[in-house]
C-alpha cells in the first residue's frame, strides 16, 4: 500500500529533492573571503603593511611585485617577479594561484595609494598573508599636496 503512493507521487517527489538540493547548493556561500575583518586589518591601522623602496624586503627573496593600473614604475629590482594587472584582474585564479604559490614578501604598486589600499585588504581577505604596499615617499604621514591654510581662520580675531 504505501509502495503504491510512493510510486503515485514519484514525480512530487522528485521535484521537491532537486528543490531541497538547489536550496542547499544556494546557501553554501560563494565568496571565500575570510571572516576576522579587524584582525586582518590591524597591519594597514598600524602602518606595518608599508614599505619604502629602501626596504630590505624589496630584495627578500621570492619577492612578487603586483603593480596594478597602466602607470609605469619601472621595475625596482631586476631579480623580483613582477605581474602587471588591472585592479579588476585580483579576483581571478590564475592570479591567485601565483600569489599564493609566491614564498616570498607580496608588494603591491601602484600610482594612486587608494587603489593598492584596496587591493591590499581584498588579497587579505582572501587569506594571503606577507602582504606590502610600496609608499611613494619615508615620510610617515606626509601628503602628495600640502593643505592650503585660510589666514582669516589662522590668524586672531582683529588683525
Amino acid at each position: 500500500m504505501k509502495m503504491k503512493y510512493l510510486y503515485e507521487y514519484r514525480f512530487v517527489l522528485v521535484v521537491l529533492a532537486v528543490i531541497l538540493l538547489l536550496t542547499i547548493a544556494r546557501s553554501i556561500p560563494g565568496d571565500h573571503f575570510r571572516s576576522g575583518a579587524e584582525r586582518n586589518a590591524m597591519p594597514a591601522l598600524q602602518g606595518y603593511n608599508l614599505v619604502s623602496k629602501d626596504s630590505p624586503l624589496i630584495n627578500a627573496p621570492g619577492a612578487l611585485m603586483l603593480t596594478l593600473g597602466t602607470g609605469s614604475y619601472g621595475k625596482l629590482n631586476k631579480d623580483v617577479e613582477t605581474i602587471n594587472i588591472q585592479p579588476a584582474e585580483l579576483t581571478e585564479r590564475t592570479l591567485l594561484s601565483k600569489v599564493r604559490k609566491s614564498y616570498g614578501p607580496v608588494i603591491i604598486v601602484s600610482g594612486d595609494i587608494f587603489e593598492a589600499s584596496a587591493a591590499w585588504m581584498i588579497l587579505a581577505q582572501e587569506g594571503i598573508s606577507d602582504l606590502y604596499i610600496l609608499e611613494e615617499s619615508n615620510e610617515r604621514g606626509s601628503f602628495k599636496y600640502q593643505f592650503k591654510t585660510f589666514p582669516e581662520i589662522n590668524s586672531p580675531k582683529g588683525e
